[in-house]
């Protein structure tokens, strides 16, 4: 999975409707565009859209979502402690791993791996994994605006409604899933496995 996906939904759209040439060619000489055209990533286009490139290079687009590590994770995971409705669920990072300590979908805390993180300003989500790729989305949130303007925290996105576990909105439930409800939007080149039941 790339996180970097904004520059090239528009240079795809741009170069399938032109046929990437800069000067119009004799049509003799203009290959037809393949129906079937492919997933062909960003840096098939910034050779001839190197402007479009850098500007889109470091921008909200390009760091949407990232794998979590040392340069892409924003949030204090520090051993910091967060309380919603009598739940204390813990942010620490154990070697070189962000880690989610928190009630599960049966209410018992266990501990969570980050995988992904989304988002970058003015908050950062944080995506888990579960079995065969399922990607969860945490219901707390980093706060990345400095501190003098009230960032630099965690918070809860329903910071006054208890969200239980079986409720369609608790974060392991369906409607916090990053495949159903954010993947086809914030993703290129998806692709869904079917289920198993």
């Amino acid at each position: 999975m790339s996180g970097r996906i904004g520059l090239l939904v528009c240079v795809t759209v741009a170069a399938l409707a032109t046929g990437c040439t800069r000067d119009p060619e004799p049509a003799s000489k203009v290959s037809s565009i393949d129906a079937a055209a492919t997933f062909v990533g960003s840096v098939a286009c910034s050779g001839c859209h190197a402007g479009e490139a850098e500007a889109w290079r470091g921008s909200h687009h390009d760091l949407a979502i990232e794998a979590a590590g040392a340069g892409t994770v924003l949030g204090d995971f520090s051993d910091e402690t967060f309380e919603y409705f009598g739940t204390v669920t813990r942010f620490l990072e154990r070697d070189g791993q962000h880690i989610v300590q928190t009630a599960g979908d049966n209410g018992e805390v266990a501990e969570y791996p980050v995988k992904y993180t989304f988002g970058i300003e003015p908050l950062q989500q944080y995506l888990v994994e579960f079995p065969r790729g399922r990607l969860q989305a945490l219901p707390f949130a980093w706060d990345t605006r400095p501190e003098g303007e009230g960032g630099n925290r965690w918070f809860h996105l329903y910071p006054d409604e208890q969200i239980a576990p079986g409720d369609p909105l608790f974060w392991t439930g369906r409607d916090q899933n990053w495949n159903y409800m954010c993947a086809e939007c914030h993703s290129t080149q998806l692709e869904l496995v079917p289920s198993r039941q």
